[in-house]
């Protein structure tokens, strides 16, 4: 090919790739528009109606914890029940087949269960909190306008990928020690499902985000997923809890 034919194809090849970062850029702005005319609220209304017809969640997970300028990676696996059963299960990062921790809340009890230490510790459940995961938010996230003050994010890596970000914080209460926290949800715009969470503590100087694969929200679970008996030979030491009404 001559020299001239070369110079046209990579003039060409330069007008595509120019035309094609245009397109993108266009795309972009048209987006980051939608999500401006998106206010939180809105937002939060079409995350909570998905969550709302859910019963049962299935997902593996990616955790990151940065605490102090430490940086762990975790993985694997969670499966929730409304209202309030969870099972966390955590891998070893060399085999995803070997369990390297054991989180389940069963409705009466929190157990821990670690195998390499060949311990549990469990803990009484607060029966004034039994009908949500999280205190003061509701079975169904219902009271979360009400305790956190609602915003959305700007992420263009996100929103280039049809994800919004759903910025929360506590409402400021005097001597709160919540204050310094925030709450941060990827959520999908195709579905209005959760893509990744963020949840950082000033106070505490720690940041934890959990980036989830394979969601299922209307999963099917095996009986006895919520159940947990400590294996034969194992340490328990149960830990004791202080609720409000015995202040």
């Amino acid at each position: 090919m001559t020299s001239l034919g070369m110079g046209y194809m990579g003039s060409r090849a330069r007008r595509i790739a120019m035309i094609a970062s245009s397109i993108g850029a266009l795309c972009l702005v048209a987006f980051l528009a939608a999500a401006d005319e998106l206010t939180a609220r809105d937002l939060f209304d079409r995350f909570q109606a998905v969550y709302s017809q859910s019963k049962v969640i299935s997902c593996s997970f990616e955790e990151e914890t940065i605490m102090d300028g430490q940086k762990r990676v975790a993985h694997g696996r969670i499966f929730f029940q409304k209202p309030n059963r969870l099972r966390q299960e955590y891998v070893d990062p060399n085999d995803p087949d070997i369990l390297a921790q054991l989180v389940v809340l069963d409705g009466a009890f929190s157990w821990s269960y670690t195998p390499w230490l060949n311990q549990v510790t469990r803990q009484e459940m607060d029966p004034e909190g039994a009908d949500e995961l999280l205190p003061g938010i509701g079975g169904d996230f219902e009271d979360v306008p009400t305790q956190f003050d609602l915003s959305v994010g700007l992420d263009e890596i996100a929103a280039a990928q049809n994800v919004y970000l759903l910025v929360m914080r506590p409402k400021a209460q005097p001597d709160d020690p919540s204050s310094g926290e925030t709450l941060e949800v990827w959520i999908r715009g195709s579905d209005w499902t959760p893509v990744q969470f963020s949840y950082t503590s000033s106070l505490d100087n720690v940041t934890t985000v959990i980036r989830l694969q394979k969601l299922d929200m209307h999963a099917e679970v095996e009986p006895g997923t919520f159940e947990f008996d400590p294996p034969a030979g194992t340490e328990v030491i149960t830990m004791t809890r202080r609720y409000k009404s015995d202040e």
